[in-house]
């Protein structure tokens, strides 16, 4: 039976879904093991997309490295601004940090870094950039 009020087939849609949750848990089971790599696209692009929103948020329509400037997407990362990344991944139960970020609506807190920036504040808790910079002041 069409639905001639648009607004009226969306309520009875929901209302199935709430009223049947185990068939439309079974029938998504199904869908995604008949279709393993529409849904591995999908996952793919959707994390592109929010990583590079989050890149776009936090540096600017061109995403920089806070740090040394570097341009190259492939090579930038969100980086907590206090430390504590790895325990804050750990903590949120969620395996992608752009797409929480997202769903959080950016926080502050987070910076744009080249992966060689982050792990040196990780490691050594100061990138060598920022040493050059002291020096060529001193």
């Amino acid at each position: 039976m069409p639905y001639s009020d648009p607004a009226m087939k969306v309520a009875n849609n929901k209302k199935y879904r709430l009223d049947h949750p185990d068939q439309i848990a079974r029938y998504q089971k199904v869908w995604t093991e008949n279709n393993r790599q529409k849904r591995r696209s999908y996952n793919k692009k959707y994390y592109v997309k929010a990583r590079i929103e989050a890149l776009q948020h936090y540096s600017g329509k061109s995403p920089l490295c806070a740090c040394c400037g570097e341009p190259r997407l492939p090579f930038l990362v969100i980086d907590h601004v206090d430390g504590g990344g790895h325990q804050h991944r750990k903590t949120l139960g969620v395996a992608n940090i752009y797409i929480w970020l997202r769903l959080q609506n950016y926080p502050k807190g987070f910076r744009v870094l080249c992966h060689n920036c982050n792990m040196a504040l990780g490691l050594y808790d100061q990138c060598p950039h920022q040493a050059e910079i002291r020096s060529a002041f001193e």
